[in-house]
């Protein structure tokens, strides 16, 4: 089990997107991938959920499974801010690029 702590974009349109990029990296991996805060708890292969989170919320993602550490470092690279994390690199957060 791989877990990682993160920070949503603090834009509104720039959270959207990156959550709703979570959930398709999610669906690439075996590895349950749950989300989670103090408040909330979901699946993040659930298209349901994406608008669960909110614009700068703290969340931590939980990987478990086969490919755990693949699925975490995966969303590293969406989440380039994650929080007291000194393998991951820092801010300032950049613009995500299109996908094509």
């Amino acid at each position: 089990m791989k877990s990682r702590e993160y920070n949503l974009a603090p834009e509104e349109k720039m959270a959207r997107e990156q959550m709703m990029e979570l959930i398709l990296i999610s669906s690439r991996f075996t590895s349950s991938i749950t989300v989670e805060n103090e408040e909330k708890h979901f699946n993040g292969k659930s298209i349901l959920k994406a608008g669960e989170l909110k614009k700068g919320e703290r969340f931590y993602v939980v990987a478990d499974g086969s490919d755990a550490k693949e699925a975490i470092e995966a969303l590293d690279r969406l989440f380039p801010c994650a929080v007291n994390q000194p393998d991951v690199q820092s801010c300032p957060l950049k613009k995500m690029q299109k996908r094509r």
